[in-house]
């Protein structure tokens, strides 16, 4: 059997621990138990709030037994009435544990001192007393508020934006916020699933007042923490309604960068039925505004003025401006109205885009401002080997704007001029540069070129090059023999700028004639093409193609190979006049295909 400890070492260890332990008086020993943790939800409870505070008894003894939990309270002191108790008979096992909760609540805010105290009893049937202080700090939560924002509320239709601001690092969940008070209220109630940690939501409202004077809103929210643990707050505020006033003020501005100015359009309208004069307008916020004052001598019935600023921000974020305009009625009435903006300012970029088109004699030069500052200040340089031909200036470019300016320089630049657009943006000077090919642009031209032909019989075989002798692309070259001649057609297909393609044709002229009609068909920048050229024939012998003007006849669809073109044998006659000429045929036969053969290999070595 264990010996006791002496009374001495008890009281050490009882001032060394956080948990007081005061036998009753037995003669076993003391069981090795704990209180080992005290939780409180919420643990940070509101005057009136359930709080629950959750004992864990932990059994240390590993070969001792069980021992059981007979009573478990939460006292004020040690000495002090019972807050909160059970009688929840818990057995732990050795090594085991066990969480016992008790509930109770705070009537009045401030520092709590508690005591939780525990009774367990151990394998032999002994009894001991366990202690542990807890603190509490009750007080009224200001973790979640609402906000009201009622800017020129006015008698009749007006909106009420309510913010719900979480200013706590946990979400809060189950949010339901509604709106009463003296207004008449569209939709009151409104419902979010959660707000996250240090963030807020706005809800707008549609509110009526029915008369001008002071007013006031409430919103009542409720809303739940960690812990499934349901809040509810109330909040007023004091609105005061007006009669809408007849005379406006609007803003208009572009993105705004930190650092650069940006231009704010103030507008002051004039809805009454009556001139108003002496107008002063005042702008000023969190900007640095040039020249914050302007005037206006009169405003007529049912007239406006703008009036325009340059204001610069230092910082990102929403920045404020106010403008507050003071104006005299048709009665002699000084009055004054105000309208505030948030403007949101964005880290400055620069980013501008240079581009050149060419028409003819003529070159257009664009500069776009791709980023959220202004460009000012704006030069465009043409330059070409290293020498500057012109130079232009343009206006201010604002955000996502473009400027544009035209040059003359066709002539005195052949070839490639270069351009550059320097400009002032956010206290620095920025250039970009872009090149562009004056070259005069000659559209695409077939002509048939290097044409040669041969008559064997009645049939002509005609061949030469499709010559582009332009500077763009031919497209669908179709050459085919028109007239009254019968005749093949040749499919080239796409001739490039400057190049040529090989074709053969096969006509069969009619009578005596001493020449074919070719017609080139062809499309240019999406326009057809149509022209016709004349090719001399004589018998057994070369000849050079002739321009012809103006178009010719339509020719027939299809593709054929070269010499595929249909013909008609040679006209019936005699015997005897046929065997005179053949001597002369077989001669003719021989100089063609030799011809024929000089061309072909010409044309492939």
């Amino acid at each position: 059997m264990k010996r006791s400890l002496p009374v001495w070492i008890l009281v050490v260890v009882t001032l060394a621990s956080s948990i007081t332990i005061i036998p009753l008086p037995a003669t076993a020993a003391q069981p090795d138990a704990a209180i080992s943790n005290v939780s409180l939800t919420p643990s940070d409870p509101a005057p009136g709030e359930e709080v629950t505070i959750s004992t864990t008894i932990t059994n240390r003894n590993g070969n001792e037994g069980a021992i059981k939990v007979i009573g478990l309270s939460v006292q004020k002191t040690v000495t002090s009435s019972v807050e909160a108790e059970t009688d929840d008979f818990s057995e732990i096992q050795p090594n085991g544990s066990v969480s016992i909760p008790l509930s109770l609540t705070f009537d009045e805010p401030g520092e709590k001192r508690l005591t939780v105290r525990a009774v367990v009893r151990d394998g032999n049937g002994q009894t001991h007393i366990y202690r542990h202080p807890v603190y509490v700090t009750v007080e009224e939560p200001d973790d979640v508020q609402l906000e009201f924002d009622t800017a020129e509320a006015v008698t009749g239709g007006t909106s009420v934006n309510v913010t719900t601001v979480n200013s706590r690092s946990d979400a809060i969940s189950n949010v339901q916020l509604e709106l009463g008070g003296s207004p008449a209220v569209d939709k009151a109630e409104r419902v979010t699933a959660s707000i996250e940690g240090a963030s807020e939501k706005s809800f707008q409202y549609d509110v009526a007042f029915d008369e001008p004077g002071r007013h006031i809103i409430r919103g009542n929210l409720t809303y739940t923490i960690a812990g499934d643990v349901s809040r509810t707050i109330t909040e007023s505020v004091s609105v005061s309604v007006v009669n809408p006033d007849e005379v406006s003020v609007s803003f208009s501005t572009t993105d705004a960068a930190a650092g650069d100015e940006t231009p704010v359009n103030v507008t002051v309208s004039n809805g009454r039925s009556g001139p108003i004069s002496s107008v002063q307008v005042v702008l000023g916020g969190n900007g640095s505004v040039e020249n914050t004052e302007r005037t206006q001598a009169s405003i007529g019935s049912g007239s406006q003025r703008s009036f325009t600023y340059n204001a610069e921000f230092a910082k990102v974020g929403q920045q404020p401006l106010t403008a507050e305009v003071t104006y005299r009625t048709a009665a002699g009435y000084t009055r004054t109205v105000q309208n505030t903006i948030a403007v949101d300012v964005e880290e400055p970029h620069v980013e501008a885009g240079l581009s050149v088109t060419t028409n003819n004699s003529e070159t257009a030069v664009e500069l776009t401002n791709f980023g959220n500052t202004v460009f000012s200040d704006i030069q465009v340089t043409a330059t070409a080997d290293g020498d500057v031909i012109a130079k232009r200036l343009l206006a201010d470019i604002g955000p996502e704007g473009s400027g544009s300016t035209h040059f003359e320089i066709a002539n005195e630049v052949r070839g490639t001029a270069n351009f550059t657009a320097t400009y002032e943006s956010v206290g620095e000077i920025h250039e970009t540069s872009t090149t562009a090919d004056l070259t005069e642009e000659v559209l695409g031209e077939i002509r048939l070129t290097s044409v040669e032909t041969m008559q064997v019989g009645p049939r002509v075989t005609i061949e030469g090059d499709a010559s582009n002798v332009g500077s763009t692309d031919a497209e669908s070259v179709l050459i085919s023999i028109q007239g009254d001649n019968e005749g093949s057609e040749y499919f080239v297909g796409t001739v490039e700028a400057s190049e040529f393609a090989t074709f053969e044709l096969t006509a069969q002229p009619q009578g005596d004639a001493s020449a074919v009609p070719i017609e080139l068909s062809y499309i240019v920048d999406g326009e057809r093409m149509t022209t016709t050229q004349q090719v001399e024939v004589e018998s057994g012998n070369s000849s050079m193609a002739m321009p012809g003007p103006g178009p010719g006849a339509e020719a027939g669809a299809g593709q054929g190979p070269p010499g595929s073109g249909s013909g008609q044998g040679p006209p019936g006659g005699s015997g005897g006049g046929l065997l005179s000429m053949l001597p002369v045929a077989l001669g003719v036969v021989v100089i063609g295909v030799v011809a024929f053969g000089i061309r072909r290999w010409r044309q492939h070595s």
